[in-house]
């Protein structure tokens, strides 16, 4: 595995069961997923678009602010399908049983 990975998402498109490290493909398309990485070299490891390398929190700041996504996309120099793969991750992140998330 390279230096520069996927953040335990599967590449499998058809992958439809949730699995340890892998997203359902309901609601959360894994080739949306695929566009976010984690390097430890580069910006402490912290989640960022595969392009780019914007920190998925800058863009998750920004259209909390209201930024339209077309803007976000064009301020960070990114595809619209880069802001949507951002919000993807955080919904991913956040899921009951995820990184210390709970049901609220």
């Amino acid at each position: 595995m390279n230096a520069m990975q996927n953040v335990g998402f599967s590449a499998d498109p058809d992958a439809a069961k949730m699995t340890e490290g892998k997203p359902s493909d309901v609601g959360i398309g894994s080739t949306l997923l695929e566009r976010i990485v984690s390097d430890p070299d580069v910006h402490q490891g912290r989640p960022c678009t595969r392009k780019g390398h914007v920190w998925v929190s800058r863009v998750l700041d920004l259209l909390a602010m209201g930024v339209p996504m077309s803007e976000v996309a064009e301020e960070c120099k990114l595809d619209i399908d880069d802001v949507r793969a951002c919000l993807a991750y955080a919904a991913f992140t956040l899921r009951p049983g995820r990184y210390g998330s709970e049901a609220v």
